[in-house]
């Protein structure tokens, strides 16, 4: 397989999985409920009582309960506390939550930066998409830099299956977290056109899964860097489960 970046054209598009799909062109276009007994119960005989008989006494029936006395009871109160491992559960998973929503926004901000790519503020927009100074930053600049030099662009194609999502993410260290691993599936079929509008490559359709280290930064969590390119499949519109 093929890794990132590698092969012409490539280089600038290290950690844009979207990107080295459209240049790479990857193939294809596009419950019986219980039955109860209905048998009655069996017949009672009963006696009528015989008159003649001498009527039984009963023992004077006794209404009060009997007296006991005793030590006081003492109602010990009890408090119920919520433990705080249960506590650091909650908060991770929250944490996590957020994390794969700044990574699926910052994919989105770069497609919106490769739709219209320009340099106009290029280094504020770009520490928006990735923690700067990373490779995730220089090979997306050196992307959106070169496709300005050429004048081209990427675009949906039609129909559009393109998209990203954070499929699985790992807070790495200890509390409080500044890192983690997001395993990441993105889906693309976009088109790489020139100014003219006519197609220079790409349009193909397939998936490609990727592990990316994020980085709390001024701006959010931030993709850094891609440690690994899992799976390309091409024409797929999903990824595996993790």
């Amino acid at each position: 397989m093929r890794r990132w970046g590698e092969g012409p054209g490539l280089r600038a598009v290290t950690s844009l999985a979207v990107a080295v799909l459209v240049v790479s062109g990857c193939t294809g276009d596009d419950d019986t409920a219980d039955e109860t007994s209905t048998t009655p119960p069996p017949a009672v005989a009963t006696t009528a009582p015989d008159s003649s008989a001498p009527a039984a006494t009963d023992p004077p029936a006794t209404t009060d309960a009997p007296t006991t006395t005793g030590p006081p009871v003492t109602t010990v109160a009890t408090t119920t506390t919520t433990a705080s491992p249960t506590t650091t559960v909650l908060d991770e998973e929250a944490l996590k939550a957020q994390i794969a929503e700044d990574y699926n926004a910052a994919y989105r901000l770069r497609e919106e930066m490769y739709s219209a790519p320009t340099l106009d503020g290029l280094e504020e927009r770009l520490a928006k998409v990735a923690v700067p100074g990373s490779p995730s930053y220089t090979g997306f600049e050196a992307f959106i830099r070169e496709l300005v030099d050429t004048g081209e662009r990427l675009t949906s194609n039609d129909p559009d299956y393109s998209s990203v999502t954070a499929q699985k993410v790992e807070l790495s260290g200890s509390p409080p977290y500044s890192e983690a691993l997001v395993t990441g599936c993105l889906v693309t079929n976009q088109v790489r056109v020139a100014s003219d509008g006519s197609k220079v490559a790409g349009g193909g359709l397939g998936s490609a899964q990727q592990v990316e280290l994020l980085v709390l930064t001024p701006n959010g969590w931030l993709p850094s860097e891609v440690l690994r390119a899992e799976t390309v499949t091409p024409g797929a519109t999903q990824c595996a489960d993790v």
